[in-house]
């Protein structure tokens, strides 16, 4: 009895990992899974640093806002945006900047050249070119000529193809004077006639009268 005991083998099943060959087929999906994988990590990394930058990046904007709470608090004022005005003295050649709600003066430096320039009305302007203010007697003329020749012909027969033109004008004047001396004529006889004098000048008898 103790004898068929002690050959006795019971078994007992269990599993562990152990080192186990591999085929072909396992091999190849083992390198797509690695690469795959890879990739992922990859991806994942770059999301990380891009979550890192934008958590960083509002750190420190808590971090200044912070300070800037703690300086206020501090000092008892704080930063905003006030209406100024910068000021030319020519008189000293000085810039000043001030502040318009309390009237502070807080920057004073010398003017450099363009600002040595005023800006004022009527200053700056280009002034007008020679030429506009040219008369007749800066041209070479007397002015009287310039009027009785507007076409700017100054007599030469040469200039003016012949002097037709100086004829035409002659024969114009000499028609205007004989027409004034007529004029001038007829109101003398009509003076004379009322006055009871003859075309002559002599007196009218009564019996002459017109």
């Amino acid at each position: 009895m103790n004898d068929s005991i002690q050959n006795y083998v019971k078994p007992e099943p269990f599993e562990m990992e152990l080192p186990v060959a591999l085929n072909d087929l396992e091999l190849l999906q083992r390198g797509k899974r690695a690469a795959n994988i890879s990739k992922d990590i990859a991806e994942k990394e770059s999301a990380l640093d891009t979550v890192k930058q934008s958590y960083k990046a509002r750190i420190k904007e808590l971090q200044s806002e912070r300070e800037r709470i703690e300086f206020e608090q501090r000092e008892g004022v704080k930063q905003q945006l006030v209406r100024c005005e910068r000021r030319f003295v020519y008189r000293t050649g000085e810039v000043q900047e001030v502040r318009l709600d309390t009237g502070e003066i807080m920057n004073v430096r010398p003017m450099n050249e363009r600002e040595r320039q005023p800006d004022l009305p009527g200053l700056g302007k280009p002034k007008p070119a020679a030429e506009d203010f040219t008369t007749p007697e800066d041209a070479g003329g007397t002015g009287d000529a310039d009027l009785e020749d507007p076409d700017g012909d100054d007599g030469d027969p040469q200039d003016d193809g012949g002097g037709t033109d100086d004829q035409d004008d002659a024969d114009v004047d000499e028609s205007l004077d004989t027409s004034v001396l007529d004029a001038a004529s007829l109101a003398q006889d009509q003076a004379d006639s009322a006055a009871g004098r003859g075309t002559d000048g002599e007196a009218l008898l009564p019996t002459q009268k017109r």
